[in-house]
This record gives structure tokens, sequence and C-alpha cells, in this order.
């Protein structure tokens, strides 16, 4: 005998204790604002590629006092898992990362 499966849609589906990960919500005509977290230094880093990114913002904080915070600002998407093991590593403290469609934000607090 043979049984009809009906396919069913799974995109919905979140795996237990694992938040659903969304992009924040942009209201038509404007972008949405970063965060407000008050940085010492900001370091523009758009434009540059895997390993740029990462090495200016490491030289900007070597002349950086600890507790300052810096505020990165990237286009490159590897940042978004370099940033956080670098300061895992270095024992900095990624307060704050955040991603829009094309830009990738992050505030660290230098260890």
């Amino acid at each position: 005998m043979l049984h009809k499966i009906q396919a069913r849609n799974y995109t919905n589906i979140v795996a237990p204790n694992k938040p659903r990960r969304s992009r924040p919500e942009r209201s038509e005509g404007s972008r949405k604002e970063s965060m407000t977290i008050e940085a010492d230094v900001t370091v523009d880093a758009t434009g540059l590629r895997c390993p740029e990114p990462l090495m200016v913002a490491r030289n900007k904080m070597m002349d950086m006092a600890s507790g300052e915070v810096i505020k990165v600002i990237a286009t490159d998407p590897s940042t978004s898992w370099d940033f956080p093991n670098f300061c895992k590593f270095l024992n900095h403290d990624l307060i704050h990362q955040e991603e829009t469609e094309d830009q990738y934000f992050y505030w660290i607090r230098k260890g």
C-alpha cells in the first residue's frame, strides 16, 4: 500500500535553544541609526577587506588606554566572526555588535 507524503514548509522552524536571528526593521525611506554608545575612538574601515579592518582597529587600540571604547564601522562580512574572536583572544570586551544590510558596527572596550 502506498502512502501519500505531503511536503511541509520547514522555513519557519527554529532549533530549540537557538534564538531566531532577524534583521532590524526600517521605516521606508530612512536608515536605522546605529545604537548610541559613546566611543572614544571611531574607525571607519568601510571598503577594506580582511584582514585590514581588524589590523586598523588593532593598531588604533594599541594607542588607547585600558577601558576606552572604540567603534568600528566595516563592510566586510568576515568581520562578523573576526572581531568577536579577536576580542576573546586578547581579552577585550565586545560591548555591542550590530549589522545592517551593507555595514557592520562593533563597539569594543579595551581590556
